[in-house]
């Protein structure tokens, strides 16, 4: 396996065996003096049960059939700030980030820290999982929803949309506070 000195993560989320194909491809084709590395892919996910499970059904089937070892690492909700500290510090532990946000991606994406996935690879991707779920940086496998939960047993009126529910105005019908302080 080639991984260029840098080692940049290639930012991929969902279904591990193409997470690792493109980890690999992305890696090996990455521009600039390239060095065969010893270590396994290192990829960054969510931890707990996830990873328990990624590893029965898709890294261990992966390393078989490869000869590739695959190291999974958690930091759930700390993709940004990991990958930051390692570009800060010059030590890029990561290849592979598993599971993370669109905002995330264009975040790092923006500051230079994420490295794209190879054009024949992204056209890989893109015929087996349609173009809408396909980026420069890797691809969507799976959506997400916030659901309005009420129990109607502790608040007399439920929110009936997401507006209502994240409303932060103020409903006092109080006046004269000014900055804090109680205005005579």
């Amino acid at each position: 396996m080639v991984l260029t000195l840098r080692r940049t993560a290639v930012a991929a989320a969902g279904t591990f065996v193409a997470v690792a194909a493109v980890a690999l491809t992305g890696c090996a084709s990455s521009a600039g003096g390239a060095e065969q590395s010893s270590g396994p892919v290192v990829v960054a996910n969510w931890g707990g049960l996830a990873s328990e499970a990624y590893q029965a059904a898709y890294v261990e089937p992966f390393t078989a059939d490869t000869g590739i070892e695959v190291q999974q690492v958690d930091a759930p909700g700390l993709f940004v700030a990991r990958t930051e500290a390692q570009a800060s510090a010059n030590r890029t532990e990561w290849d592979v980030l598993e599971s993370i946000t669109d905002s995330d991606v264009e975040f790092l994406a923006a500051q230079d820290l994420l490295d794209p996935i190879p054009s024949d690879v992204k056209a890989r991707l893109v015929d087996e999982l349609g173009a809408e779920n396909v980026t420069d940086y890797g691809y969507h496998s799976g959506t997400t929803a916030m659901l309005i939960v009420c129990n109607t047993d502790r608040v007399k009126v439920c929110p009936q949309s997401m507006a209502e529910f994240w409303d932060t105005q103020p409903r006092s019908t109080m006046s004269g506070a000014v900055r804090g302080r109680a205005v005579k």
